[in-house]
């Protein structure tokens, strides 16, 4: 608040005080009691989302608050009373916000939403990232150079945007935990409270499935136990051994990732002759491939 003195030139004697008060704020608005202020916002898609989910996230962002008027200390409950426009795609949107105690006292303000999940805006720099999911293999030894090229982060002068900010995690929360939802935030180093909190959520590895069925070959309904195999890489290299088909003549090999494989049989069933077959198999994650051998019987 800043106090001016006006005066009358022809009479000096005759002087009032005026009291200018200056807020940190785009937008107020006075009402019978109370005043109320917020600000325009710049977010991105997930915070929008957020935003139309929780009125107090929008209240937050908007950093909107309320007080009796020429009463600052004196605060005032802020509410969203109009957000039905907001949405959680690229636009700009209007919102209102008004004082429980006084509805008269009410303000809009602006809400740009840009194609990034999540956006803070500081002094100087702007920062963007995204959520991401990854799963249960990634998080175990993700570093935080993963996480932001993944998040898509990114930071960048507001008078230029060609001159990058330098984006860092504040906490890697993630690397070495299992499954479930973390929160990460990044920040700008050159601006360190510009920052975004960003949501990874974890989830179970999926991995090829390989499953090996040995038959007879005169009597292709005839299951064949104890048959052993080998699984090798594209470079012929052993990734497993002792696979061993059960009494129905089935043996899964689970737990592959993307990539190419051999398998080959390494011992017969008893009384059959050693199958040369090297099958070769594509394995796709989440994919489950099926392969044929048959034995010949002495």
């Amino acid at each position: 608040s800043y106090t001016i003195i006006l005066g009358v030139k022809e009479d000096p004697s005759a002087t009032v005080e005026v009291v200018i008060t200056v807020i940190d704020k785009d937008e107020n608005a006075k009402g019978k009691y109370y005043e109320i202020a917020a600000n325009n916002i710049i977010v991105g898609t997930q915070d929008a989302q957020d935003m139309i989910d929780e009125d107090e996230i929008l209240i937050e962002k908007a950093e909107a608050e309320a007080w009796i008027i020429n009463m600052y200390e004196t605060k005032g409950t802020v509410k969203v009373s109009d957000k039905e426009e907001l949405k959680a795609e690229v636009g700009t949107y209007e919102v209102e916000f008004l004082v429980s105690e006084d509805h008269s006292a009410k303000v809009k303000t602006t809400v740009e939403v840009r194609e990034e999940g999540r956006v803070d805006v500081g002094e100087e720099y702007m920062l963007v990232a995204n959520d991401i999911e990854i799963d249960t293999r990634q998080a175990s030894t993700i570093t935080e150079e993963e996480i932001m090229e993944l998040a898509k982060a990114q930071a960048w002068l507001l008078e230029d945007e060609t001159k990058a900010g330098t984006v860092k995690v504040e906490e890697n929360t993630v690397a070495g935990n299992g499954k479930g939802t973390y929160k990460v935030t990044l920040y700008v180093e050159e601006e360190p409270e510009t920052k975004v909190e960003i949501t990874v959520k974890v989830v179970s590895a999926q991995y090829g499935v390989i499953n090996v069925l040995t038959r007879d070959m005169k009597d292709k309904s005839l299951p064949l136990a104890a048959a052993e195999y080998e699984l090798l890489d594209q470079s012929g290299n052993v990734v497993r051994s002792g696979i061993v088909s059960r009494a129905n003549g089935k043996v899964a090999i689970t737990g592959l990732e993307d990539g190419t494989y051999y398998i080959v049989q390494t011992k017969a069933p008893e009384g059959y002759y050693l199958s040369g077959q090297k099958n070769r198999v594509v394995i796709v994650v989440g994919k489950v491939v099926d392969v044929n051998f048959l034995n010949l019987k002495k």
